[in-house]
């Protein structure tokens, strides 16, 4: 993304701006600082996820969940998803593409 505006500062001094820079941190943080983030009345994940990234289904998921290894297996399905239609598009794209030169 590059958007600072839209970067998430993690208290640890991560800054992240996707779901993948999001995802990658998750697996290596700390409780505490997974603590200072998500805990019973709040989800900063879930926050910045639905208003900077505009995904507002996934950040409905993860606002339920307090656990990192649950965040984590949301953030693998998401991410493994779009991964999976980026390959299929661009394989769509080539096939579009040999089709009209013929």
């Amino acid at each position: 993304m590059g958007d600072s505006e839209k970067s998430f500062y993690v208290c640890n001094g991560a800054v992240l701006s996707s779901l993948d820079d999001l995802l990658g941190e998750l697996k290596v943080m700390d409780a505490k600082t997974f603590s200072h983030h998500v805990a019973r009345k709040k989800n900063d994940f879930s926050s910045w996820v639905g208003s900077c990234l505009g995904d507002l289904i996934l950040a409905k998921k993860m606002l339920k969940t307090k656990k990192k290894e649950s965040m984590i297996r949301l953030l693998e399905k998401k991410v493994g998803l779009s991964g999976d239609k980026k390959k299929r598009d661009e394989v769509l794209t080539k096939i579009k593409r040999a089709i009209s030169n013929g």
